[in-house]
């Protein structure tokens, strides 16, 4: 979809190299926490990504769209 999202982060958990933490502000505001584990010859990492959409835009289209949000995020991670 045609539009832009713009966020900062701010480390604020870093026990290296397990895990760090991290507060989003901007077109999304909340918490992220990165887990990194060692399961034999690989590496199982976890994302906790818990954030409000705060853009105007996604908060007002959000209830209405949400297939076809969702289905444009899976696109642009993939991407």
């Amino acid at each position: 979809l045609p539009y832009t999202l713009r966020w900062e982060f701010v480390v604020t958990e870093s026990r290296y190299p397990e895990r760090f933490g991290f507060d989003a502000t901007g077109d999304f505001s909340g918490r992220g926490l990165w887990t990194l584990e060692q399961d034999g010859a690989s590496v199982k990492a976890t994302f906790d990504w818990k954030i409000r959409a705060e853009k105007p835009l996604l908060q007002t289209l959000a209830p209405l769209m949400r297939p076809l949000l969702e289905a444009n995020h899976r696109w642009a991670m993939s991407q």
